[in-house]
């Protein structure tokens, strides 16, 4: 009877470890297609259709609306070539690639070749949270600046 115990145990414990290396393999893989994806040039330019839809434009560059297929829209922020060192890139990729929550905008990808760059990440077809809170503060500051006036 102990050696069955035994037996079943060792067995046990074999199928447990089998299970967690399992798991672990599949959750590296799942990670390794998470992380950002080096695109080209060429592949920038497909997925915006040749920077037809800009959607704005900030200090550090232009942002275009593109498609990584018909149902994953995305934003591609093409970074401005007066960066020198590209330090800012690299944190960029280096942070943003690590970051996957709800509330944060996932870099997707990315394009580096010299001096020119690009970052991939999800579009958000109603605007950013900024000009978003914007919109809604707007009005109440409105009404505060009247108050005082009062």
């Amino acid at each position: 009877m102990l050696v069955f115990i035994g037996l079943f145990k060792i067995f046990d414990n074999s199928r447990r470890k089998k299970e967690d290396h399992i798991r672990v393999e599949k959750f590296l893989e799942d990670y390794r297609a998470q992380k950002p994806a080096r695109f080209t040039y060429a592949d920038i330019r497909r997925i915006t259709n040749g920077f037809k839809e800009k959607l704005g434009e900030g200090a550090h560059g232009a942002v275009f609306k593109g498609k990584l297929s018909n149902e994953i829209q995305v934003a591609v922020k093409v970074l401005n070539n007066a960066e020198e060192d590209g330090k800012e890139f690299i944190n960029e990729v280096g942070i943003m690639g690590k970051i996957h929550h709800i509330n944060v905008v996932r870099l997707l990808c990315f394009f580096s070749e010299g001096i020119h760059r690009a970052l991939v990440y999800n579009f958000f077809p109603n605007g950013s949270l900024q000009s978003w809170g914007e919109k809604r503060v707007e009005p109440k500051l409105k009404n505060h600046v009247e108050l005082l006036r009062i």
